[in-house]
């Protein structure tokens, strides 16, 4: 009798755990599906700043930064709509470049209306 009890708490404990990691999968996922839309936006922005460089022929040396404003990229029709930008308050975009791989920092900076 007394092993019954211990298998049906083991069992409960293991529904329990089980159950508790599926929302916590749930979660995670609907958290990802949130920062799909800047992940985009940032994908394009690097893209676009990369180009804007050179263009312009900005030569940098390793470890130097350049800051590429939004409507730098704009005045000079890299970018054709800026709502998203500005929903998401990106304002600049600092490059810098790498030995290998060049870095990418976006400065966001909500104004108040």
């Amino acid at each position: 009798m007394n092993m019954n009890k211990i298998t049906m708490a083991i069992w409960g404990a293991i529904i329990f755990i089980l159950w508790g990691l599926i929302i916590f999968i749930a979660y995670q996922e609907k958290l990802k599906g949130q920062d799909d839309v800047l992940d985009k936006i940032k994908a394009e922005l690097k893209t676009v700043t990369a180009r804007y460089i050179d263009k312009n022929n900005i030569d940098l040396d390793y470890n130097e930064s350049y800051k590429v404003f939004i409507d730098d990229l704009k005045e000079s029709n890299y970018i054709k709509d800026e709502n998203k930008i500005k929903e998401y308050c990106i304002d600049s975009i600092v490059y810098t470049k790498g030995l290998i791989k060049d870095d990418y920092l976006f400065n966001i900076e909500c104004k108040e209306e």
